[in-house]
């Protein structure tokens, strides 16, 4: 989909395994066949999430994402929230992405996933079907849904360097995951970082 109000989608290629690669920043999305391992290993583990639910009590918990790309990371961190937090916490997750996929491409790549030991299929099965059902337009701006009574989606489609300064939040945990330094330096850059530390929480991590 193209036009003066729609963002394009963004071109996949589908390598072995179901692996999806990003020909504009030839870069991979995850690597093959490891999708989920290794978000779990590097955000999930990274920033202590399940630790840190399991103290929330009824208190909102911010993530902010730059490169949603399929949503694993999402789904993941919905999955030990579900797992780990009270009855009263509240997830507020926020996400930046500037090359959205299309639709076809996003229920491909969830539906060809394996799960890694200690995810809780049932509920993940469940946010899974709801991203894909909650899937925006690739309109620029603020899309918000809810992919569960107590988890809050946030998706803010465009430049991350235009849309972060302007983010009202408090984050407390952060994940780059925008392709690699050298694929996408747009995504990394220093006055970036200055916007992510002035919107940090007090022991926020990254």
């Amino acid at each position: 989909m193209t036009g003066p109000y729609y963002l394009p989608y963004a071109r996949i290629d589908w390598q072995e395994a179901g692996t999806p690669a990003a020909p504009a920043y030839q870069d991979i999305y995850w690597s093959t066949g490891q999708g989920l391992f290794e978000k779990q290993h590097v955000f999930i583990d990274g920033n202590d999430l399940p630790a840190r639910f399991e103290v929330l009590g009824r208190s909102h918990f911010t993530l902010c994402e730059i490169g949603f790309g399929f949503g694993l990371n999402s789904l993941l961190t919905a999955n030990a929230f579900s797992q780990h937090a009270g009855d009263g916490a509240i997830l507020n997750y926020i996400a930046f992405e500037n090359a959205p996929v299309s639709p076809a491409d996003l229920t491909r790549a969830l539906s060809s996933l394996t799960l890694p030991t200690g995810i809780d299929r049932h509920a993940f099965e469940r946010h899974r079907q709801c991203l894909q059902d909650a899937w925006p337009m690739p309109s620029p701006g603020y899309h918000c849904r809810w992919i569960d009574e107590r988890i809050c989606l946030t998706l803010i489609l465009g430049d991350v360097n235009e849309a972060l300064p302007e983010l009202d939040a408090e984050v407390d945990a952060w994940f780059l995951d925008g392709f690699s330094p050298r694929a996408n330096p747009e995504a990394w850059q220093t006055r970036l970082f200055g916007a992510m530390a002035e919107r940090s929480r007090g022991g926020a991590t990254a």
